[in-house]
C-alpha cells in the first residue's frame, strides 16, 4: 500500500496545465516590459544624438560669426539693409582695403552670411537646425551680444537657447 501512495504521489508531482499557463503568462510580462524598457532607452538616445547635433551644429556656427567679428569694425545693428536680426560690419583685409560683412537670419529659419555688402548671401548653418530668433545687441566695454534660440529642423526636439559676448578688439561699439 505504501507502495501504491508512494507511485500516485510521484505521478502527480508534475506541472499543472494551469500553473504551466501562468507561468508562461508572467514570462510573457516580463519579456514585453523589458523590450519597452530597451526600446525607450533606445529613442532616448536618438533623441540626445539629435540634440547634441544641432548643439555643435549652433556652436561651430557661433564660433565662425566671433572669430569674424572680433577683427572687424564699424558696427549696424538691425540695419534696414539686411533685415530686423542682423549685424552688418567693416572687416580689414590685406593691403589695407575692407569688405563689408553682414550676418542675419533668414525667412527659412538659416543665418545668413554676406561678404559683399548684401550682395549674395550663403547659409552658414547647418540644415539639421532651424533658428527661431537671433539678435545682435551692443554691450559694456566694446562687445556684442548674440544670442540664438534654435530647435532641430525635423520639429521632434526641444528648443535651445544660446549665448555669447564677443569683444571686438580693433573699434569701440
Amino acid at each position: 500500500m505504501l507502495a501504491l501512495v508512494h507511485n500516485r504521489r510521484f505521478r502527480e508531482s508534475g506541472l499543472v496545465l494551469i500553473e504551466l499557463i501562468a507561468a508562461l503568462a508572467i514570462l510573457g510580462f516580463v519579456t514585453i516590459a523589458a523590450t519597452a524598457l530597451f526600446l525607450a532607452t533606445i529613442q532616448g538616445q536618438l533623441q540626445v544624438r539629435g540634440d547634441v547635433a544641432v548643439v555643435e551644429s549652433l556652436r561651430t556656427t557661433m564660433e565662425t560669426m566671433t572669430r569674424e567679428i572680433r577683427a572687424s569694425q564699424s558696427f549696424q545693428y538691425n540695419a534696414a539693409l539686411y533685415g530686423a536680426q542682423s549685424l552688418a560690419f567693416t572687416r580689414p583685409l590685406d593691403g589695407g582695403a575692407t569688405a563689408t560683412v553682414a550676418y542675419r537670419l533668414a525667412a527659412d529659419g538659416a543665418i545668413e552670411r554676406s561678404g559683399d555688402g548684401g550682395a549674395t548671401w550663403s547659409k552658414v548653418t547647418s540644415p539639421l537646425i532651424s533658428v527661431t530668433a537671433l539678435t545682435f545687441k551692443p554691450a559694456p566695454n566694446s562687445r556684442i551680444a548674440i544670442s540664438a534660440k534654435v530647435r532641430s529642423a525635423r520639429g521632434s526636439l526641444g528648443q535651445f537657447y544660446f549665448s555669447t559676448v564677443v569683444a571686438a578688439r580693433n573699434e569701440s561699439l
